[in-house]
Formats: C-alpha cells, sequence, structure tokens
C-alpha cells in the first residue's frame, strides 16, 4: 500500500514523533512538504486532480488529532444501538468502494494518519481502566480500513499490548486487506478480534476497487485464526441483484469451509444504505456499479434504504443460512429498526 502515494505532507507539530519517523523511513528520497495547516494540501487536491477523492488517496498527511480520542459509534436514528466504540488513528482510506460514505463524509478528500500515538494510547488505557469489569467493545474502521496501512504505521502492534491487560474490553481490527503481517509476529490474547467485510467476488469486482479478493481475505483469516486470534466478519453492505441468494450463499459456504465457526466472535448484517449526497458522487465517480439501480425509499434516518419488505428478506436468508452452519454464532444487524432487529435476530 505504501506505493500508492504521490505526495506527502507533514504537519509542523508532528515533525519528532516516533511514527513520523518510522512511516518516512519507508519514503527514503521522497519529496515530503511541511506545512502549517491542512488548507495548502486540500488546494493543492482540488487544483490537480479531476477527481479529488480518487486523487486524495494519492496524498499522506502526517498530523496530530488533538480532539477526543474515543466516541460511541454513530448510531442512526431509531436503529438498535450495538454498543461500540470508535478509536479513529486515521481517516481516509486508500480503498476505493463504491458505496463508501467518506466520499461524501469528509471534508478533506486526503489520507491522515494521526502521530500523536502516545496521546491515544494514554487515553485510551484510561478510558480501559475506567470500565474496567464491563464488557466492551472497541474498533479503529469507522473513518479508514484497519490494517490496510498497517504496514506502515505497526500500530497494530501497540494496540494489541495495551489491550492485553483489559480482558473485558474486545478490540475490533476491521479491514478489506490481506495485510496481517504484523498480526502473524504475535501471540494474541483472546480479546483480539479480526474483521474481514464481505461480499461475493463479483460485488468486490465493481464495487470495492482496491480491495483485497475475497478468496485472500478468507486465506489471511484462516491464519490470523491459525495464530490465536478470533475472528469476525460483516456482511455489510449486502446488495441486491440478479442471483443475489445465489452468490451470497456460496459466500457463506466458502467461509465456514474455510474457518471454524466456534472461533467466530461474530457476524454483522447490513442492507446497502446511503446518505442522499452520495448517490451523485456514486454515478459520477463509479461508472461500472449497478447499486443505485434498484429502487430505495428515504428512511426516517434521512438514508436511502431497499424497502422494508427487500431488507426483511435480506436479513432473512442470510440468518436462516448462516444459523445452518451454527445456531449459536451471534449475529447482529448495524443501523437497522428496533421492528426489522427483533423480528430477525
Amino acid at each position: 500500500m505504501k506505493y500508492i502515494f504521490e505526495k506527502i505532507y507533514l504537519d509542523r507539530v508532528a515533525q519528532e514523533d516516533p511514527l513520523t519517523g518510522k512511516i518516512l523511513s519507508n519514503f527514503k528520497g521522497f519529496d515530503i512538504e511541511v506545512v502549517n495547516n491542512r488548507k495548502v494540501i486540500k488546494d493543492f487536491v482540488l487544483k490537480n486532480y479531476e477527481d479529488p477523492t480518487g486523487g486524495g488517496k494519492k496524498i499522506l498527511f502526517l498530523t496530530h488529532n488533538k480532539g477526543s480520542k474515543i466516541k460511541d459509534c454513530p448510531c442512526s436514528k431509531g436503529s438498535v444501538s450495538c454498543g461500540y466504540y470508535i478509536v479513529n488513528f486515521q481517516t481516509g482510506c486508500p480503498i476505493d468502494c463504491s458505496y463508501c460514505i467518506l466520499q461524501s463524509y469528509l471534508n478533506n478528500p486526503f489520507i491522515s494518519i494521526y502521530t500523536n500515538t502516545n496521546d491515544y494510547l494514554n487515553e485510551l488505557k484510561s478510558f480501559l481502566e475506567s470500565k474496567k469489569g464491563i464488557s466492551l467493545r472497541i474498533g479503529t474502521g469507522e473513518l479508514t480500513d484497519s490494517l490496510a496501512l498497517d504496514d506502515l504505521t505497526g500500530l497494530s502492534s501497540d494496540l494489541i499490548e495495551l489491550f492485553r491487560d483489559y480482558p473485558n474490553a474486545k478490540l475490533e481490527l476491521k479491514t478489506k486487506s490481506s495485510n496481517i503481517e504484523n498480526l502473524l509476529k504475535i501471540k494474541p490474547p483472546q480479546n483480539i478480534v479480526v474483521a474481514w467485510s464481505l461480499n461475493p467476488q463479483k460485488v468486490i469486482d465493481s464495487d470495492e476497487i482496491g480491495s483485497e479478493s475475497f478468496e485472500n481475505r478468507l486465506e489471511s483469516a484462516k491464519m490470523c485464526e491459525d495464530m490465536g486470534y478470533k475472528l469476525a466478519f460483516h456482511f455489510d453492505p449486502i446488495v441486491l441483484f440478479d442471483g443475489w441468494e445465489e452468490e451470497y450463499k456460496s459466500t457463506v459456504e466458502k467461509l465456514f469451509d474455510k474457518v471454524n465457526h466456534k472461533n467466530i466472535e461474530w457476524i454483522s448484517l447490513g442492507a446497502l444504505r446511503f446518505d442522499p449526497s452520495l448517490k451523485p458522487i456514486m454515478m459520477d465517480r463509479h461508472l461500472k456499479s449497478k447499486l443505485i439501480t434498484e429502487e430505495f425509499i428515504l428512511g426516517s434516518d434521512n438514508k436511502l434504504r431497499y424497502l422494508r419488505k427487500d431488507r426483511f428478506e435480506i436479513f432473512q436468508f442470510m440468518t436462516n443460512l448462516i444459523k445452518s452452519y451454527s445456531k449459536n454464532l451471534f449475529i447482529y444487524l448495524c443501523m437497522e429498526s428496533k421492528e426489522i432487529f427483533t423480528s430477525i435476530i
């Protein structure tokens, strides 16, 4: 992944950070521009790339996050909360999924890595200390892919060592990559969960550009399982197309052929949904995608969603399919109404 970048910017306040040095050691001879603010970078992207979102994925900014590091997972209005916490060490993702909310959500189109690692780890440690004895789930994959740039940062190793002392808290590293080299160097505690977003290869090819293939994701999951990691999988977004049932059935079959269901901590299901502002971006940037050709309604959370009957059919089909392999697997629906949640789970 480190070869995707065409230009690197360095925030003046991040110059002396150990993580900054570690990252830049991979780019010797590369043009590094020191800046005082983000505006210079945004102006460069807007001026030099016809597609700022795509161009921004080629720009890396090393900086500090001075705000709060831990927050509740954002949940759509009226949806059943999963009680998840988020830590964002990065914003922006090198993978280019057609349905990605970051295309319309982020104000800055480039990839930012926050190099004030000690601030993050100290705040996270204080948070974990305050929650001892309480079951927690914490993830790093809200505004980026948890592992896509882990070869540059090595942050997974720091996090695993921190969570080793807090068995009540489960850390989820969620990815569409096979960037697991750092994970394979560590004997993990039982509260580390490595998770993959899954879709049929047909959807990966058309709508998850730059991501790892389905087969390679499963192979990476198996390698992590063999090392002692717990696993999780996210069928999110599930999308409708001609023959979707057979494609997803085959996907689930291959999943359970590859890994032992006893090592799966949870599986989430989520139907395609997106903010109306994302629709014209998808149409403009992802010409091969056919995801928005189905019928959608505007939900109470102001997101475009499949019709309720279609979502119910999706979730019932997937739940029954997964339960046919293991009735005891923990399955939850992501950002769905209580009505649908309680009728399925």
